[in-house]
């Protein structure tokens, strides 16, 4: 029970398939059947659109991921890195108010992290499209989000702006991940503080690396306001 509000809209008593919602999954989720067109044009079709709106919107959504000319590719023919664009493509076709990304660079190796990371970054700054990203790399979520909420054995622990988090952590285990996540000290960490309020990945973001039993850091890239009410509400950190 609770409440759920995506910028004015009030998403409670919505069904799931019609919230402006969609995500991005570590595991693509692609129909292996269909082309890399088809897959991204797959909601358009469902929500009832016009051919030639389908055709004008998918080359709008490749030519944003880069992958133009790939359109008649299956999901086997394509590396990693291009299945994911195609999963992120095909969550942008029906514009969403939120993107929510699961784990989305968790399955793929340092190099194809960086431009996927990179491509939401300017998602983000070019399109002030507001994500929740969940991943357990702390390193990822400092460098992509402006909120941060840690969790641990399912209660949040501790919840604030993203350089504050990092910077100056309060909990105990924050602190202990944020050690992990930069054992050589916090010197490039981050952005700097006048970067892009959307701030983004940088090009010179190092190699991203999960860290065995790592908890999972929620963040949010909040360009619509997301709010959430429950009443039983979730385990939250002190103010006091």
């Amino acid at each position: 029970a609770g409440t759920l509000r995506i910028g004015d809209l009030d998403a409670t008593d919505l069904p799931p398939w019609s919230r402006p919602v969609n995500t991005v999954f570590q595991s693509y989720a692609l129909f292996p059947h269909l082309s890399v067109a088809a897959n991204v044009a797959y909601g358009l079709v469902r929500e009832g659109m016009a051919r030639a709106s389908i055709a004008a919107r998918v080359a709008e959504m490749l030519d944003l991921v880069q992958l133009a000319g790939l359109e008649d590719r299956k999901p086997h023919q394509l590396s990693g890195g291009q299945r994911q664009r195609v999963a992120l493509a095909r969550a942008l076709a029906l514009a969403p108010r939120l993107l929510v990304c699961d784990e989305p660079v968790s399955a793929l190796d340092m190099t194809i992290q960086r431009q996927v990371l990179e491509l939401l970054g300017r998602l983000r700054r070019d399109r002030g499209m507001a994500m929740l990203f969940i991943s357990h790399d702390l390193d990822a979520v400092a460098r992509l989000c402006d909120r941060v909420l840690v969790m641990k054995d399912g209660a949040i622990v501790e919840a604030g702006a993203t350089r504050q988090v990092v910077e100056r952590p309060a909990a105990a285990y924050t602190r202990e991940l944020v050690a992990s996540a930069w054992p050589g000290g916090m010197a490039g960490a981050l952005p700097p503080a006048a970067a892009s309020p959307c701030g983004g990945v940088s090009g010179g973001a190092p190699g991203l690396t999960r860290r065995p039993g790592a908890q999972r850091a929620g963040s949010s890239t909040t360009a619509v306001p997301l709010t959430v009410t429950m009443s039983m509400p979730l385990p939250w950190p002190s103010t006091s």
